[in-house]
């Protein structure tokens, strides 16, 4: 019980430390949320084709990524009739 207690109590008392404080950006302009919308939707990074080093305000991955997941997801479904039949074959009696 000591434990938990001590193991709490410094989570409590160092958490604080490592929160980080970033001041707030500036709202981006209707153009460069357009252009991150466009950069989404073509799976780049704004200013890609043009080569500025302009960073995207959208994070995260494109429609390739979520092509890829649904792929996984499918691969995974069709694995569950043939997981059943052996599941359920090991379970008959001879």
């Amino acid at each position: 019980m000591r434990r938990v207690f001590f193991l709490v109590s410094f989570i409590a008392l160092f958490s604080p430390l490592h929160a980080q404080t970033s001041s707030p950006s500036p709202s981006p302009s209707l153009e460069q949320r357009v252009a991150d919308l466009e950069a989404y939707i073509n799976n780049s990074a704004r200013g890609a084709d043009t080569g500025s080093p302009v960073t995207s305000n959208v994070a995260g991955p494109g429609p390739g990524h979520n092509a890829w997941m649904m792929t996984c997801a499918a691969l995974v479904l069709f694995m569950t009739l043939p997981g059943l039949a052996l599941f359920y074959g090991g379970l008959v009696r001879t």
